[in-house]
């Protein structure tokens, strides 16, 4: 379908978009658009066999789904109409025109431009000028005077940017029937209102044609039908206005891709030294490594793929592989294979199943695209597998190692080799949520965050933050080689293979947290508000972004005031901390 084209006034803010006579021609002759002619929807109403010409017909409207949700029609008006939004706006600017359109009394267009009633003893008076398509004729010679109203003069340059070509119609659309489609609800026949619109349209249309093919003109048809054009504009506005409306449920109102809404919740101080120690304050908001995971979800698969391929480059033959055996880190030279079954018989005959490998590119089959995908997924979705360990295949002098568990290469940030704590981190194998948190980490150290809390009561309801990464309640600090580089990390998740998936479940973060002097700001509190939350994907839109936290206008408002201040629940802390 050819977009609507568009009609700006000269100097003024009001657009409009409609469908031209020229559009609709143009979709007949290019993409082979069908004509409804018939208002009766089925053949037989007892199986509900749509008529071939009728408004539910396969013919023109498609039998499949997706083209039913493609596909459209038109009605032949068989005269030339206002269009219907157009004679609304005119009918606003000079209330006369219905009258005129309408074929009551006599008209003229007077020295002034200006479209006047004629009395019946005037020399001018004529029964025949009137009528709708006495107004068609004649409007090119109307012009609209401007008064100090600011509403009519943008009507008015609105409706002047129009060509005559435009504003009068002699076809109509009709939307895909997907949109439209009857149904049964409680063992009953339901067909939506516009339907009926449409039918009543196409009746319409018959009967000036008939009219026409015997030379006689019926005003009072042309009217209804161009009063009928203006319900069904009113029905296609509703779908937009409407707060329960199609398009503000399933256009408007749609899911954003990689948006996430998240319950606010407060900062746990008891796990740091200092208050300079929380992440969390006016321009950091902590999100949960799933929901992170979920609003930077392109740049954590392809982060993911890229650290396999690294850690798996064989191209130069043999490469040494860290594992996790038996309790103990083992380093070998491991080739990147496929592990194939095969049946074969031994020396008694006898059918056994055997193993062999097969070199390969191990991104290539089992960490391909696809199969990250569905295992970060996976992740989110399910708790028992979040302290599975990274697996991976291999072969090394002969021996094959099939789901062979990768070893951890972090170590307990301690200068002191015999620290206790190193057995929580250290020995165990490497886990997905080691991953996962490592790809999180680097993908939203250069992205910022726009948080939204609805209802807005102001522009301050939405406003930029930095992404801090929570993943397990428990943390520690944890340096680790990631692609050949040491980095350390602050709240590195504690992670414990042994736990149930109970256990598990409520070691993980899963709410946001905001600083206390964010709330009032957007009108929040504790008790399970929730905020939306979109991560900004563009260089350009994180350097805005960065360029708007770091201005005085993220802390004072226009009268220099602060605009971030503690709310009940920080008052209440610090009058508990002092009050004896």
């Amino acid at each position: 379908m050819a977009m609507a084209r568009q009609h700006v006034g000269p100097g003024t803010h009001m657009t409009m978009d409609i469908v031209t006579d020229e559009i609709i021609n143009n979709n007949i002759k290019y993409l082979k658009m069908k004509e409804v002619k018939n208002p009766i929807y089925f053949r037989n109403m007892t199986n509900q066999e749509p008529t071939d010409d009728g408004l539910f017909s396969t013919r023109i409207f498609g039998l499949q789904p997706e083209e039913k949700k493609r596909k459209w029609g038109y009605i032949d008006l068989g005269t030339k109409i206002i269009h219907p939004f157009i004679y609304e706006v005119l009918c606003a600017l000079q209330q006369n025109i219905k009258d005129c359109c309408n074929g009551i009394g006599s008209w003229k267009i007077n020295e002034d431009h200006d479209l006047v009633k004629v009395p019946e003893n005037d020399p001018d008076y004529n029964e025949e000028n009137t009528g709708m398509d006495w107004f068609v004729e004649n409007y090119p010679k109307i012009v609209f005077k401007r008064n100090s109203s600011r509403e009519r003069d943008e009507k008015i340059s609105m409706i002047t940017s129009f060509k005559p070509s435009d504003i009068f119609i002699t076809k109509w659309l009709v939307i895909p029937v997907f949109y439209r489609d009857f149904n049964y609800r409680n063992n009953k026949l339901d067909i939506p209102e516009i339907n009926g619109l449409y039918r009543k349209l196409v009746t319409i249309a018959h009967s000036i044609k008939f009219s026409s093919s015997l030379e006689v003109s019926s005003n009072i048809d042309k009217v209804n039908m161009e009063l009928t054009l203006v319900d069904i504009e009113r029905y296609y506005r509703s779908l937009v206005q409407q707060s329960d409306g199609f398009f503000r449920q399933y256009v408007i109102g749609k899911n954003p891709d990689y948006g996430v809404r998240s319950v606010i919740s407060c900062p746990v101080l008891t796990q740091y030294d200092k208050p300079d120690d929380c992440p969390i304050d006016m321009n950091h908001t902590g999100y949960p490594l799933s929901e992170v995971i979920q609003s930077l979800y392109p740049f954590i698969e392809r982060w993911v793929y890229n650290w396999f391929v690294n850690e798996f480059d064989v191209s130069s033959g043999t490469k040494p592989a860290l594992i996790y055996e038996n309790g103990q880190k083992k380093v070998v030279a491991m080739n990147a294979v496929n592990i194939i079954s095969y049946k074969t018989v031994d020396s008694n005959g006898k059918e056994i199943e055997k193993e062999r490998a097969e070199k390969s590119n191990i991104v290539d089959g089992k960490y391909n695209i696809d199969n990250i995908r569905k295992r970060i997924n996976t992740w989110i979705d399910n708790y028992e597998s979040r302290f599975e360990p990274v697996t991976y295949d291999g072969e090394y002098n002969g021996k094959i190692y099939k789901n062979c568990e990768m070893a951890f290469t972090g170590v307990p940030y301690a200068s002191d080799p015999t620290n206790p704590k190193a057995s929580d981190i250290s020995n165990r194998a490497f886990t997905w949520t080691d991953l996962l948190y490592l790809a999180a980490e680097d993908c939203a150290a250069d992205k910022y965050a726009w948080v939204t809390r609805y209802p807005l009561t102001s522009y301050l309801g939405v406003y930029p933050t930095k992404i801090h990464v929570m993943s397990t309640v428990r943390t520690t600090k944890c340096k680790m080689i990631v692609n050949g580089e040491t980095r350390v990390y602050e709240f590195y998740p504690l992670i414990d293979p042994k736990k149930t998936t109970m256990e598990v479940s409520t070691s993980f973060n899963e709410t946001i947290n905001m600083a206390n002097s964010r709330l009032d700001i957007i009108g929040g509190d504790y008790d399970g508000d929730t905020v939306s939350t979109r991560a900004l994907f563009s260089v350009e839109a994180n350097k805005e972004t960065m360029d708007i936290i770091n201005s005085p206008k993220n802390f004072f408002d226009c009268k220099g005031a602060l605009i971030a201040h503690m709310t009940n629940e920080g008052n209440l802390t610090l009058y508990n901390m002092t009050r004896d």
